[in-house]
């Protein structure tokens, strides 16, 4: 679940969502203390939700990442994004169409992740061009890249086409990562659909769980 942290009533209706959903936290928005807390006193797995530079220079807000950058900038502010949320385990990217492809900054965020930080990595690829999965691999981090987005279309219809393509995805190839977004549309949805996963043979875990099983399963396929 994307996007946590500036809306407070909708960030209290998604951590409410039962089962092992993931909330990723964007830096310094007004209500990830308060949320982060929340979701963490529900055993649910927390992230940083780190803002990067996009292709159509969307605006940022606090705590985002751009080629334009000096070194020690850039550095200080992924520091910074870091110790913004508390009891984060991993990250992925918010936006970030433009800096994912970039080879140089990618290699240096995820060296300097995997030289301070003990996190995971989940590539959004808000863009087919990112390159973020494979250098965060490169650099030994934990690793996974999204499957699924749901409700980049909000409407009914859509949001539900999305939840069983996740479902037949899970079950042709074993797992798969979905990303939503705290809309109330979006929690009305998921509070009906999760229940009923058990009976579709689903488990839903926690991303840094997901990331051992595809491990396993890559590991075994190598055998």
């Amino acid at each position: 679940m994307d996007d946590m942290g500036y809306r407070l009533k909708s960030g209290e209706s998604a951590i409410a969502l039962p089962g092992a959903l993931t909330y990723s936290f964007l830096p310094h928005s007004p209500h990830v203390n308060h949320l982060s807390m929340r979701a963490y006193d529900e055993n649910k797995e927390i992230m940083l939700h780190l803002p990067m530079q996009s292709e159509d220079g969307r605006k940022l807000g606090p705590g985002g990442l751009t080629e334009a950058m000096s070194e020690e900038k850039f550095k200080t502010v992924i520091a910074n994004s870091i110790n913004a949320i508390p009891f984060a385990r991993g990250f992925n990217n918010h936006m970030g169409s433009q800096l994912t492809k970039n080879q140089l900054l990618m290699h240096r965020l995820m060296q300097q992740v995997a030289a301070k930080n003990n996190l995971f990595f989940v590539d959004s690829r808000t863009t087919s061009q990112s390159v973020a999965f494979q250098v965060a691999r490169d650099a030994g981090l934990r690793s996974i890249q999204r499957d699924i987005f749901i409700d980049h279309e909000l409407s009914p219809r859509f949001i539900n086409k999305q939840l069983k393509k996740l479902i037949k995805r899970a079950q042709r190839t074993g797992t798969a990562l979905a990303i939503a977004h705290p809309k109330r549309l979006t929690i009305a949805i998921l509070e009906k659909w999760l229940p009923t996963l058990k009976d579709k043979g689903i488990d839903l875990v926690p991303v840094s769980t997901l990331i051992k099983l595809r491990q396993q399963r890559t590991f075994a396929l190598l055998k």
